[in-house]
């Protein structure tokens, strides 16, 4: 008697963890839907986008994994109630997706530094179903997930200071366009998700007297930048750590590269704009020093002290002209 109870009771939490999977398959399925129908996923945080704009995988394709996983143990939960080799795989499944949410946990913790409400719910949805299966595969899963957290805590995920001091913006370069004799050297930092920044490529097609660099925000797929010569190896990371050390939130941004430093331009308007002015055919190129430097002459016994009118930092005006880093982007 004891051993039937047993049995039904095995039964019974097979039946609502297929029940349960089940449940989240489906809400995964209309996060997959609602990534089709406004292009981003649904998401109750900030962090989502921060950890969208660190993995390389396709978020439709990284939540089709997750519908996947959620109806394969649905379907093994089911037929394990009759099938225990089915039983066993349903088990298998559940620790292979604490195994993968832990990854995915310790990732947000140790190396984006944001949390990702969704990614959190998926977390929670697997203890559900490790808890439903039974207390022993509960903690297996729940030690699974310690022992990966504390790895990663273990793990320095930050780049050497001898290391960043040899870094520049041309690590950060995925591909340039260069003349026989540029006049100025500039560095578009940019998205390939942003329209704003779509408007800035535009303006850029053909040759000019400037010789620009394109560094992007993360990796961008191939053929985006026709006419460029491509960089084999890029770490675009570079380019988002330096609008983070100059507090912007928000791209496009042009740096154009001085004696003094660097002038700084932001949002598309005023980005074609420089352009249009500095690097068209029609612009004064080789007869002129670089933005920001002071010219001298000599009259008589008066030395006249003429400085070219560059401001150190452009703000892209009030219509818009820019896609924030975070919330990413509204047309306007």
């Amino acid at each position: 008697m004891h051993d039937r109870i047993g049995c039904l009771s095995a039964e019974n939490r097979l039946k609502w963890a297929a029940i349960a999977s089940a449940i989240f398959c489906v809400c995964v399925l209309m996060q997959i839907a609602f990534i089709l129908v406004r292009g981003a996923p649904l998401c109750l945080n900030t962090g989502c986008k921060v950890v969208e704009e660190l993995v390389e995988l396709n978020p439709i394709l990284f939540n089709l994994l997750g519908a996947v996983f959620f109806a394969a143990c649905a379907t093994t939960a089911a037929i394990g109630r009759k099938h225990p080799l089915f039983c066993t795989l349903f088990q298998v499944l559940c620790i292979g997706g604490f195994a993968a949410e832990g990854i995915l946990f310790s990732y947000q913790a140790f190396v984006a530094g944001a949390w990702c409400s969704y990614c959190l719910m998926i977390l929670g949805a697997v203890v559900i179903i490790n808890a439903i299966a039974g207390i022993r595969q509960l903690f297996a899963g729940l030690f699974i997930l310690v022992v990966e957290v504390l790895l990663f805590s273990l793990l320095n995920f930050n780049i050497s200071t001898g290391k960043i001091q040899t870094l520049t913006l041309d690590n950060g370069t995925c591909a340039i366009t260069r003349c026989e004799k540029p006049a100025r050297t500039l560095y578009l930092i940019f998205s390939q998700d942003c329209p704003h920044c779509h408007k800035v490529l535009e303006a850029l097609s053909g040759c000019s007297q400037c010789e620009f660099h394109f560094n992007p925000i993360k990796k961008i797929r191939k053929g985006l930048l026709p006419g460029t010569i491509p960089e084999k190896e890029y770490v675009p990371e570079i380019n988002r750590l330096a609008l983070s050390i100059l507090g912007i939130d928000s791209i496009p941004v042009l740096l154009v590269k001085r004696r003094d430093g660097y002038l700084l331009i932001k949002g598309d308007h005023e980005i074609i704009a420089y352009i249009r002015s500095h690097c068209s055919p029609q612009a004064p190129a080789h007869n002129v020093q670089p933005e920001g430097s002071v010219k001298h002459k000599k009259n008589g016994e008066n030395d006249t002290f003429l400085q070219e009118t560059a401001p150190d930092f452009l703000q892209p005006d009030d219509n818009g002209g820019a896609c924030s880093l975070e919330n990413g982007c509204n047309e306007q």
